[in-house]
């Protein structure tokens, strides 16, 4: 399983110990030769996007009238909403006051379970 980066996993170990115990030869000894098993399961989403031009912008993903998460973008324009639970968002991005760009909003934005929402390029104006 490739894990996806901006996705938050639940790891369970599961140690057999029928399996990890071990006669060795005939000496009447036993060895401990571990037997794990890992089971992987995404526990919630992400949103991404990138902002054109690069503005020193702040991504909001929004439920209702709830700002759930907030970040700023980096300086290639990115951003990443990481461990999102499932739902459908409004993604607003409000760019830098003094730059003279308007509010860009995003409606009805859905994150599933395991998967990264790419918004693509968010063209500012």
């Amino acid at each position: 399983m490739e894990l996806v980066e901006g996705v938050t996993y639940k790891i369970l170990l599961d140690f057999d110990a029928a399996k990890s115990v071990v006669k060795a030869g005939n000496s009447g000894k036993y060895n401990l030769k571990p037997v794990i098993r890992t089971v992987v399961e995404a526990t919630s989403g992400s949103i991404k996007g990138i902002v054109d031009p690069i503005e020193n912008s702040v991504a909001y993903a929004i439920i209702g009238a709830d700002t759930i998460t907030s970040t700023f973008t980096n300086e290639l324009g990115e951003f990443l909403f990481r461990g999102m639970e499932p739902d459908t968002y409004l993604v607003s991005v409000v760019p830098n006051t003094e730059s003279g760009f308007a509010t860009v909003d995003t409606e009805n934005v859905t994150v599933l379970i395991g998967e990264v929402t790419d918004l693509g390029i968010i063209t500012l104006q």
